[in-house]
């Protein structure tokens, strides 16, 4: 199952994009979740691993079967001399839509590292 949402692919005022989010039931540990990611620049699909960093794939799924992401944008992009760089967003309309900070997983915890494509 692919999860589905959507935020706005934007820097700019962009406008919401329409909510795309299904609920599955919930796979088994160790499993990586597909999330398709809609913005008006194109869909891309994320790749949770849950066996690595179980908390922070629960939490992240959390904030998409509730629509918490829907409407939102990018906020910040920076891009770096290597080639490399990152995209930053999540919720900035609303506080209200922010569940209780969760445990940290660090890197020396997951093992995941920040290589391109890698979403933290």
């Amino acid at each position: 199952m692919i999860y589905r949402f959507a935020l706005a692919f934007s820097l700019l005022a962009a406008a919401p994009l329409a909510a795309q989010t299904t609920s599955a039931a919930p796979t088994p540990a160790g499993e990586v979740v597909k999330v398709a990611l809609d913005t008006d620049k194109g869909r891309i699909v994320l790749a949770l691993d849950r066996a690595h960093a179980p908390i922070t794939t629960e939490n992240f799924l959390k904030y998409v079967d509730s629509g918490r992401f829907n409407g939102e944008s990018f906020y910040r992009s920076m891009k770096f001399t290597d080639g490399g760089g990152i995209i930053q967003g999540g919720i900035t309309t609303d506080a209200r839509k922010l569940y209780p900070a969760i445990e940290h997983e660090p890197v020396s915890k997951t093992g995941i590292k920040h290589v391109a494509g890698t979403m933290h």
